[in-house]
């Protein structure tokens, strides 16, 4: 059962510690697993994609490590902060092939890493501090778009601080009914137009699009769990729906369903070949390279489809 309370709390707590709903997708190869992963979780199935020779987009890695051993001229004596608290959340941040930030998932939870646990202690001039030791250590319009992404998240995260807090007085009901889930998501909207007034509608959905889609799921399938009418069937057709669903939405890839069922069925004759099992591992990883790009390849090791199976 969800209060209007309980989904507060786990808006905010579903990004905060990068623990999300475990669902089941089947397609037509087969079932994989999906699992939204924290910071370590997602290290380990991304872990090679950025091999690949179409690879559009570097990581903060490099620049921030090649500037965490130099002086800075934003001093962090005295903040909340240090230089490398700062540049260890911040380094699986990703730029893109034009120099511009990625927003995805994968900062989502660096901003969280970098900010969750100190926003509430920093003052204006923290605030400002921050921001140049950022800038200082990345040059040019990516330390200008990351140092903004910061300042605008620890905003959203006192202003989400002060959302959740004035729900503590609400009396969770006592029966879960489609009255209490539909407001109980009417609630999560209005988080969701918080964060846009935060950090501008693109920025919001772009970075939140995982978080969205599990909380979609989870509304329309304690919906489906209240209705009486449907037989066996068609409520596992109905969840298979939403589970289709969720990945589509929290993937945001153009034209995914077509892009994959093609994925699926040259995958398909490759297994019906004669090539080894090495082999066919080779094109599968070929194949994903032919359909996909690093970036969107990225966003489907989430959900384990990147995987032969």
């Amino acid at each position: 059962m969800f209060s209007k309370k309980m989904v507060v709390l786990l808006a905010c707590a579903i990004v905060a510690v990068g623990v999300f709903t475990l669902t089941e997708y089947s397609s037509n190869s087969g079932n994989a697993q999906t699992q939204y992963a924290d910071n370590e979780e997602l290290k380990k199935n991304t872990a090679g994609l950025a091999q690949t020779s179409d690879v559009p987009f570097s990581t903060l890695k490099d620049m921030l490590q090649r500037t965490a051993s130099t002086p800075s001229a934003s001093s962090t004596l005295n903040r909340p902060f240090t230089k490398e608290q700062v540049f260890m959340a911040l380094q699986a941040v990703k730029v893109d092939a034009n120099g511009d930030v990625v927003l995805d998932h994968a900062t989502l939870i660096a901003l969280d890493e970098a900010l969750e646990r100190i926003h509430a202690k920093l003052s204006p001039s923290d605030l400002q501090a921050l921001k140049h030791l950022i800038m200082d250590a990345l040059p040019g319009k990516v330390g200008e778009q990351v140092a903004l992404l910061v300042e605008n998240y620890t905003e959203f995260l006192g202003a989400k601080e002060i959302f959740s807090s004035t729900q503590e007085a609400l009396v969770e009901p006592s029966l879960e009914t489609q009255e209490n889930i539909d407001d109980n998501e009417q609630l999560y909207n209005e988080l969701k137009t918080l964060r846009e007034l935060h950090l501008g509608e693109n920025t919001a959905n772009s970075l939140f699009s995982v978080t969205d889609a599990s909380a979609a799921y989870m509304f329309d399938a304690m919906k489906l769990s209240l209705d009486t009418t449907l037989s066996e069937q068609e409520i596992a057709a109905a969840q298979q729906e939403l589970q289709d669903k969720q990945i589509r939405d929290a993937l945001s890839i153009d034209d995914w369903d077509a892009r994959y069922d093609r994925f699926l069925d040259e995958w398909s004759t490759v297994k019906r070949s004669s090539l080894s099992e090495a082999a066919q591992q080779q094109e599968f990883k070929a194949l994903l390279a032919a359909h996909f790009t690093a970036l969107e390849r990225e966003k489907m090791a989430y959900f384990g489809l990147t995987t032969a199976s």
